[in-house]
């Protein structure tokens, strides 16, 4: 639901939260910290480094140790922006105690149109894996993850990797075709994994020989 800030658009549904849901007065607590975290994201303070284009949107309240954890996704030119969420700590009071922002600047793209084909970014992320069973999908996205912010194309594939089965998202710079960000859940007998595959090559090791006595 759209409120009145303009900026700031607040998603209603059933809180997660880490607390029995029956809880005395966990709603009003989610409700207050929820609507007063809106107003001071409306203001736009220094701390998100929010630029003219850039908007966010509110998710559900979560509860832990006193506290109430609202949770924002960003937004740029109505493009997601990854790496830009970030979360208001609130207190039992609905007062700010604690803001978590990853993003250290405003995003200044000189334009969203990408040169790059989608077809083109789709084909480079289906090379980080051996085998490809499937695409979800591929969408626009801008990637703040780095010191400068990227438009990019993300995908979703499915296949196998070195690692056996493995769900990975891609992002792709939608201007030059480099790869920006490569995540993996990786399922083996030991369960699922998770974790950032590096973009760059590593030069072997070279082994060594056996030590003198």
């Amino acid at each position: 639901m759209s409120d009145d800030l303009g900026t700031v658009t607040t998603a209603r549904g059933t809180p997660a939260v880490t607390q029995a849901l029956g809880a005395p007065g966990l709603g009003a607590a989610h409700a207050l910290a929820s609507s007063n975290a809106a107003a001071l994201v409306g203001s736009r303070p220094a701390f998100l480094h929010a630029g003219p284009n850039e908007a966010f949107v509110q998710g559900n309240a979560a509860s832990s140790g006193g506290h109430v954890y609202v949770p924002y996704e960003r937004t740029y030119a109505g493009l997601p922006v990854v790496g830009g969420g970030f979360v208001m700590v609130m207190d039992g009071a609905g007062q700010l105690t604690h803001s978590s922002v990853a993003q250290e600047r405003p995003i200044e793209l000189a334009s969203i149109t990408p040169t790059l084909s989608q077809a083109a970014a789709q084909t480079i992320a289906t090379l980080r894996l051996h085998r490809v069973t499937s695409v979800e999908g591929t969408q626009l996205v801008v990637n703040a993850l780095g010191t400068t912010p990227r438009l990019a194309w993300e995908s979703t594939i499915n296949g196998f990797g070195a690692n056996g089965i493995s769900r990975l998202t891609v992002d792709v710079d939608a201007l030059t075709g480099d790869v920006l960000r490569s995540r993996s859940t990786s399922c083996t007998a030991a369960g699922p994994r998770h974790g950032t595959v590096p973009t760059r090559s590593r030069s072997p090791r070279r082994r060594r020989g056996p030590r003198s006595r």
